[in-house]
């Protein structure tokens, strides 16, 4: 028997909600790294500067994370909007309302290898990294750093 959680548009307008996305709003950029022989399914990759990753990891906000949407079922909503270089991202749950927006990204081949290489029920696995130096780094403590799985993406 599948328990759901009953949700209210009130959700977009909690305090957990709005501080995710006040969260979401200091990421940097957006990393879509396509299934392929390196990686078992596609990612999409948020990433910060070092100080509001250790923020994330020290005001447990991986749990509001997942207590936002985990039991939502989200997916990623891709926006592309006519004479625009650039895509808006969100991630979403149809049922509930719940928007959350990601950095816009320009459109590219990084973008049309990501959904050349997928159908768009596939399963797109959520990780977080940040920028030390140069370098793209992800927690080496955590043994897995997807944060969340998505159920695939939709255009809007």
């Amino acid at each position: 028997m599948e328990v759901k959680i009953e949700r209210s548009n009130n959700d977009q307008n909690s305090l957990p909600a709005k501080e995710l996305q006040k969260f979401l709003n200091k990421v940097k950029g957006v990393m879509l790294i396509p299934k392929d022989k390196i990686v078992e399914y596609p990612i999409l990759c948020l990433l910060m500067n070092e100080g509001t990753y250790v923020n994330f990891k020290d005001y447990n906000l991986h749990k509001t994370v997942l207590d936002l949407l985990d039991d939502k079922y989200p997916i990623l909503s891709i926006r592309l909007d006519d004479n625009s270089y650039f895509i808006g991202l969100s991630i979403i749950d149809k049922e509930s309302g719940l928007k959350f927006k990601l950095p816009d990204q320009p459109v590219g081949n990084a973008l049309l290898t990501f959904l050349e290489a997928r159908k768009y029920r596939d399963k797109i696995g959520l990780m977080i990294g940040f920028f030390k130096g140069d370098n793209i780094v992800f927690d080496p403590t955590s043994p897995s750093n997807t944060l969340l799985i998505l159920d695939g993406y939709i255009f809007e």
